[in-house]
């Protein structure tokens, strides 16, 4: 059985309210999560549970949970329960009232938010209602709209008075355009054609723009082109020596292994779990010189992350001294610094990977990460 979470939201906010702008990666990441939840829950009356269209976060068995996740608010306490049907993972949100993202007075003051007034209906894939939900540009007004949208499957389906939907398209645009990122701008474009065509609407016309690459790193660059799956794969040999340095803990944690240069991304995820202790019941991820490297899903994986079954340790690091993060369990928020030690030709012993040496035991999982 899951352990109940309790999350205080203002631990991640800023004084005014909001998302600071200098979240971690992966911080950020959960507290978009979290603020999801609130506006969820806090869009709809109190005191009744209502499907959402918020994914969990979860991965039992391994695997990202297919899970929406159901809510409920109460006003006394104030509090706010969700829990995930699919694999029973629930948690607690408490500090959520007079937020940025607390949409209950904003849903007593909206006139178009009564029931007897839906007028349209725009069923879109989760990946395009994820990137206008997660996008800067959203007004109160749009974000209550999308705060209301509830699963249809494998979709999303949002589902408001014309007038609602009408100011969702026009927020999309701007959102649209602040967007950085080629895949999130594609996604939104997406939603935006299927809301249109619900409104009967000719929406908006855009003209995707080359956006230039992020990647500095020729290093990366190079790995990027490794990935094309039109080209051979080139073959690492050797073995590289790893120090795996588990972050912001007292007495220290870490291991030493030796791998193949030509492991997978996803292989060394299992070496890690494997040798530091962990189960493997959350969410992880690489970041190597500003590329991010993670498990493949369809439904919930960010279109600007590298699929990890196809990215091989010999692509992305060549010589000792490099360093890499692993984090996992975006909750806890766990980060492993590993340090390239050594790079050597392949010997005769193939009994890799192979744990050499290490020093100490990782925390219980799901103990709130080290601080």
């Amino acid at each position: 059985m899951a352990q109940t979470q309790i999350s205080d939201i203002r631990h991640f906010l800023d004084d005014g309210g909001g998302l600071p702008a200098d979240l971690p990666g992966p911080t950020a990441r959960v507290a978009l999560h979290l603020t999801s939840i609130v506006e969820a829950a806090t869009v709809r009356p109190a005191g009744l549970p209502a499907e959402s269209a918020v994914r969990c976060r979860r991965r039992p068995r391994h695997r990202p949970c297919a899970g929406y996740l159901r809510v409920l608010r109460t006003d006394v306490p104030e509090e706010i329960a969700w829990t995930c049907p699919h694999c029973g993972d629930e948690g607690l949100i408490t500090g959520w009232r007079r937020t940025h993202f607390d949409l209950s007075m904003r849903r007593r003051q909206d006139p178009q938010r009564e029931p007897d007034e839906i007028g349209a209906l725009a069923v879109v894939p989760y990946s395009a209602y994820r990137a206008l939900r997660e996008a800067e540009g959203l007004d109160p007004a749009a974000r209550c709209t999308l705060a209301m949208a509830e699963p249809a499957g494998r979709e999303v389906a949002i589902e408001a008075p014309s007038e609602a939907l009408d100011h969702l398209l026009d927020c999309a645009e701007v959102a649209w355009e602040r967007e950085p990122r080629a895949s999130r701008r594609r996604q939104i474009e997406v939603l935006a054609a299927i809301v249109a065509e619900a409104l009967d609407d000719d929406g908006w016309e855009v003209e995707l723009p080359e956006v230039p690459g992020t990647l500095a790193s020729e290093v990366i660059d190079a790995a990027m082109a490794r990935l094309d799956p039109g080209r051979r794969r080139a073959r690492h040999p050797g073995v590289v020596q790893l120090k795996i340095t588990l972050q912001r803990v007292s007495p220290p944690v870490w291991r030493r292994v030796l791998v193949p240069a030509d492991f997978t991304l996803e292989k060394l995820h299992e070496t890690i779990q494997t040798t530091m202790g962990w189960s493997d019941s959350h969410l992880h991820e690489f970041e190597v010189g500003g590329l991010r490297i993670g498990p493949a899903d369809p439904e919930l994986t960010e279109f600007d992350v590298v699929d990890e079954r196809k990215t091989r340790l010999g692509d992305l690091v060549t010589r000792p001294s490099e360093r890499f993060l692993y984090t996992y369990d975006f909750g806890d928020d766990w980060r492993h610094e590993i340090l390239v030690e050594e790079v050597s030709p392949a010997g005769s012993d193939a009994s890799l990977p192979r744990l050499i040496d290490g020093r100490g035991d990782c925390p219980a999982e799901d103990s709130g990460g080290g601080w």
